[in-house]
């Protein structure tokens, strides 16, 4: 390219130089003699043919360097669209390697029972809640005696799961199955249970004032000598759950089916549960 360029500017500017001296090129390099048809006009006609080529090929080149600059641009985009997709699929397969091996963190830890479970497993859920992850299996991981605060577990297999003597704070539970899980001597708070299945779970001595159980099945589920106040049980099938020595201070049965005896008692006391059912006029 820098070769062709060089060659246009030399022709050029010997046509310019010559055309620009004619006077002098003529009577000196050309005199008026003619040979042939090789004649003063002549010569002028090839200048003048030359400066249309000049103008011609200025042209052109001007074409040229303009499709060769959008060429350049066009493999310059492709080439960033191609860096940018080698780095998304390294990212993506960083990604998917840190999924499989937390998984497999996790699938280790489900028997594990030494002191270190609760931070072993507690890390792994964190990083795979930090992957954007749902549907996560912690079923029987042992989190005992430890402080849980801030997390939003979706869609997640929790069954069997022990919580017992954990204080569990700002945790949200969506959609996820805690059958039979148990937090014995747990401690609740800002924390949420949303259509979450909590059948057989043991809430035995635990501390869950103001919790939310609509949308929650609790059949069987154990809450004797719970702290409950406040707790909303609206709407909910109690059927085989227990509540003996429960706190049911302000606690809310409203609508409420298959109440146990032990909950329709405490109604009866000040600031007991309230059991009213609504009726169709």
């Amino acid at each position: 390219m820098l070769a062709s360029i060089l060659v246009f500017l030399v022709f050029s500017g010997i046509v310019i130089f010559i055309t620009g001296h004619w006077e002098f090129v003529s009577s000196t390099i050309f005199p008026n003699e003619t040979w042939g048809l090789y004649s003063r006009s002549f010569f002028e006609g090839i200048l003048s043919n030359a400066h249309g080529t000049i103008i011609d090929l200025f042209v052109i080149g001007l074409v040229i360097y303009w499709f060769e600059q959008r060429r350049s641009q066009h493999e310059e985009v492709q080439k960033e669209n191609r860096s940018r997709e080698r780095d998304e699929e390294r990212s993506r397969i960083s990604r998917e390697n840190d999924v499989k091996r937390n998984r497999e963190n996790l699938s280790d830890l489900r028997f594990y029972r030494q002191p270190d479970a609760p931070y072993r497993a507690l890390g792994a859920i964190r990083r795979l809640i930090n992957l954007g992850e749902t549907g996560l299996e912690i079923s029987e991981i042992d989190l005992s005696e430890f402080e849980i605060n801030k997390l939003s577990i979706t869609d997640s297999d929790l069954h069997a799961t022990i919580f017992k003597n954990s204080n569990i704070s700002n945790v949200h539970l969506n959609d996820c199955r805690c059958e039979a899980a148990v937090f014995v001597g747990a401690t609740l708070t800002s924390t949420s249970f949303t259509n979450t299945f909590l059948h057989r779970a043991k809430f035995q001595n635990s501390v869950v004032r103001g919790m939310d159980f609509r949308s929650c099945d609790i059949t069987y589920a154990n809450f004797d000598g719970a702290d409950l106040r406040s707790a909303n049980f609206s709407g909910v099938d109690c059927k085989g759950a227990s509540f003996h020595g429960a706190n049911l201070r302000s606690a809310n049965f409203i609508d409420a089916i298959n109440l146990p005896p032990e909950v329709e008692v405490a109604a009866k006391e000040l600031n007991g549960p309230k059991i009213e059912r609504h009726r169709t006029p």
